[in-house]
């Protein structure tokens, strides 16, 4: 299991380690089982049709969750006092590092404005911006600046 890390008090913690969403991930794999069972209650209800396209939207969709399953225990990011690394990547130093800061985004603006919170920094190296959906994360955005803001001031120490 992993080390629940206490954001009040990051000073401790040598970095911080961000994987999937655990709860996502859990919730797709539920998602994806009510299709199958519904399409085998359409099946004995003698609703072919309806069975099969259902079973072929859950079929779809079981691609994207086994992927998703397989990056259960894969760190997505590590923030530390050396910098930010992204997956297998390189590590991208502090002082190749901008900007960190929390976006908000508009998902959905006519109807119920939806709003998600990204996680951002410029790479000065790659002459790029870098952006994480939070939602998608075990951390939330704020959470992942207040950890970048305390690794950036070991950094520099």
């Amino acid at each position: 299991m992993r080390p629940i890390i206490d954001t009040n008090n990051l000073f401790y913690s040598e970095e911080t380690l961000v994987y999937t969403s655990r709860l996502m991930i859990v919730f797709r794999v539920f998602i994806l089982v009510m299709g199958f069972g519904f399409s085998i209650y359409l099946l004995c209800s003698k609703d072919y049709l309806s069975a099969l396209i259902v079973f072929l939207l859950s079929c779809f969709f079981t691609k994207e969750i086994i992927s998703l399953m397989g990056e259960w225990n894969i760190v997505q990011l590590r923030i530390n006092s050396r910098g930010i690394q992204i997956k297998n990547e390189p590590i991208i130093a502090w002082d190749k590092i901008e900007n960190e800061r929390v976006i908000t985004v508009v998902i959905n603006e006519k109807y119920d404005r939806s709003y998600e919170y990204h996680f951002a920094f410029y790479d000065t190296s790659q002459h790029k911006p870098m952006q994480f959906n939070a939602h998608k994360l075990n951390f939330s955005a704020q959470e992942l600046l207040s950890s970048a803001q305390i690794h950036r001031g070991r950094f520099k120490k």
